[in-house]
């Protein structure tokens, strides 16, 4: 993949030589045959170079080989990743490869192993080798020259040439391990040998809130930390802290620097060397590496090797250095997640250092991703998806994408549910939550929360609750969404049980959403602030709101209205929700009115709807609560009389109408 324009080199670049199709990489004879000056797009000269069926040799016996591309276009500040594939030549007597790669008026040496097999050259022979620049004002060449020099071999192949540009300002580095991630980004730890590894701490008091940390081990350990490339200028250095929780002696701490790449055998001899008890203290230990030396490099690495042989623990923090670049590597994807969930889709973003601009989403219905989807994207590491199927669960995953066949490893794989639809008519919802377990919410319900588990379901959460209900707790606002119905919303009616902490607990209300994923599409129909705390029954219609087609999410809210008294560890739950179509007639609040009682009877007045049929009533003692246990009497003339009562009892009385149609 490759871009001209005004024979300048847009980025991303690629080349991957097939067009060099003549000669191979089998032998000392394989490839006799020169690159033509413009066989190659984007390249505008070369030295030294030969057809190797699919890949470039560069260099003679003896001499230098090499190419110059067409200037490269960076779009403002930013940094420019070079990307090969090389391997030396094999020779009689196996020599190491050095190539320079030169970018405007910044250079940087690779170092190259020797090939110490016989012919042919193979995949696993050609390794990948990252180099950074700082982004040149104007439009440079990147170049790749081979070095001749005592004990180098000047021949080498190489293929899958890829240029990327990543826009952003130099940062310095600065590394606290407060980020959960470990290692961070750009940070490279290296297991080598032992159990113990290189980890992130948060205890044995670190300087902020975590630090980085290797354990002793018997009989031993061996391990890397590596920090991210750095490009030093004069006067830079880096500066670390370091301290044990209890000094050991049998372990070394050394500090080593490479000029090429993280790999072990790219650092040179140790530029400090930790391990008496004065060197790693039981407080933190401040020490300073001068870079100085190494201003102009543009790929300083600097480890932290450790050795242990069953001594002490060591602690890493508080660490400052250089302008670092990005990571190099093709960086998996991190942060996955998902919005905006609707029955046939879902949007999907993630995050990803490095140079990546292209990433493989992969989704199925499968946790194995059998038969998974995949697809492509390119610029903004986001996606839609549609077509889903509703009420069915989802897995989706993403890689980067890193051009010419390299992909990074899966991100972490995140799971959704795409919504249920509409519950057709005639509605008839009775929800008790006793067949869910706990930390559940019904099957095609939603929430918005901040809190990792509430609204869910606890057991016998008492206050008269002595089953599973839904508990509202530990952070505001909670809205618990229930299955949209696919009737008008002013045709129904919600009942459930409801019970209050205390007054801190604040306001409940029962409302509606017009888009589940968003909470500020909330209005509020009924609103709770109950003096009583213990269960009580809850009704709200919803005949008085106007049904516009998409306001039929009844929701619950749960947190602070307006400046009253709230305190997110007061609580509120909810049980035995039913919703059902709301009657064509109903009985208000001042249905009842009692005009007169004396010590052995009572009048009580009532008020009809209208589209009533019939009245009837029944009354028992205070202590009766369930007024299906008493026999119901016919009642006329909007006043009923009760006679034969005992003197000084309390007694309750119901009604209820029956109703035209």
């Amino acid at each position: 993949m490759f871009s001209l324009q005004a024979q300048n080199v847009t980025l991303p670049y690629t080349q991957d030589f097939a067009a060099l199709s003549q000669g191979d990489m089998n032998s000392d004879t394989g490839s006799p045959t020169p690159v033509s000056a413009g066989a190659l797009q984007g390249i505008a000269s070369l030295t030294g170079a030969y057809q190797a069926g699919g890949a470039i040799r560069l260099g003679d016996v003896g001499n230098v080989g090499g190419f110059t591309t067409q200037p490269v276009v960076t779009s403002g500040a930013g940094y420019v990743k070079v990307s090969f594939k090389a391997a030396a030549w094999i020779a009689a007597t196996p020599s190491p490869a050095q190539v320079v790669v030169g970018y405007g008026s910044q250079t940087v040496t690779v170092n190259i192993p020797a090939t110490a097999h016989v012919w042919p050259i193979v995949a696993n022979d050609m390794n990948t080798y990252n180099v950074q620049f700082q982004a040149e004002a104007t439009h440079s060449a990147v170049s790749i020259t081979t070095v001749s020099a005592t004990g180098n071999e000047t021949r080498i192949f190489l293929d899958d040439l890829k240029l990327f540009h990543k826009a952003g300002a130099p940062a310095i580095l600065s590394e606290g391990f407060e980020g959960t991630t470990f290692p961070p980004s750009g940070w490279t730890a290296l297991h080598i040998s032992g159990t113990k590894k290189w980890e992130r701490s948060t205890y044995n008091s670190p300087i902020g809130t975590a630090c980085a940390k290797v354990s002793f081990e018997n009989p031993r350990h061996h391990n890397w930390l590596i920090t991210p490339s750095m490009a030093p200028k004069a006067g830079d250095s880096l500066t670390f802290k370091v301290k044990t929780p209890s000094y050991y002696s049998n372990t070394r701490l050394y500090i080593r620097i490479s000029t090429s790449s993280k790999d072990t055998s790219s650092f040179g001899a140790p530029v400090k060397t930790l391990s008496t008890a004065s060197e790693i203290p039981t407080t933190w230990k401040k020490y300073s590496i001068d870079l100085s030396s190494y201003a102009g490099s543009s790929n300083v690495y600097v480890a932290f090797q450790v050795i242990d042989n069953n001594g002490l623990s060591l602690l890493l923090d508080d660490i400052h250095g250089a302008m670092i670049f990005p990571n190099s590597d093709c960086v998996v994807p991190y942060g996955l997640q998902i919005r905006n969930i609707t029955t046939t889709g879902a949007d999907i973003s993630w995050s990803g250092d490095g140079y990546a601009s292209s990433w493989v989403v992969e989704y199925s219905t499968q946790s194995t991703f059998a038969g998974a989807t995949q697809q492509t994207v390119t610029g903004t590491p986001s996606l839609s998806l549609s077509g889903l199927t509703p009420d069915t669960k989802y897995y989706v995953r993403v890689k980067s994408d890193c051009l010419l066949g390299e992909y990074s490893e899966w991100s972490g794989v995140a799971t959704f549910d795409t919504r249920c639809l509409p519950l057709a008519g005639p509605i008839n919802i009775l929800e008790d939550f006793n067949s869910l377990n706990t930390k559940e919410i019904p099957v095609c319900w939603s929430k918005i929360t901040t809190d990792k588990t509430y609204p869910s379901v606890v057991t016998s959460p008492g206050y008269g609750l002595n089953s599973k209900a839904i508990k509202f707790a530990d952070s505001f606002h909670q809205y618990l969404i229930m299955q949209p119905v696919g009737v008008a919303l002013n045709t129904l009616q919600l009942d459930f049980l409801l019970a209050r902490e205390g007054k801190s607990s604040g306001t409940f209300q029962v409302g509606y959403m017009t888009d589940p994923n968003d909470s500020n599409t909330f209005v509020a129909v009924a609103s709770f602030n109950d003096k009583i705390y213990k269960k009580l029954h809850k009704r709200v219609y919803f005949t008085d709101v106007v049904d516009n087609g998409s306001n039929r999410y009844i929701t619950f809210r749960y947190g602070r209205v307006g400046d009253e008294t709230f305190a997110t560890n007061w609580y509120y739950w909810i049980d035995s929700v039913t919703v059902k179509a709301a009657p064509s007639c109903r009985l208000e609040k001042d249905t009842l009115e009692l005009v007169r009682v004396v010590p052995d009877s009572a009048i009580i007045k009532y008020k009809l709807p209208a589209g009533y049929t019939s009245v009837e009533y029944v009354y028992g003692v205070d202590s009766v609560n369930d007024p299906a246990t008493l026999t119901p009497t016919l009642a006329t003339g909007g006043q009923i009389a009760i006679g034969n009562l005992s003197p000084e009892t309390m007694y309750k009385l119901w009604i209820h109408v029956g109703c035209s149609g």
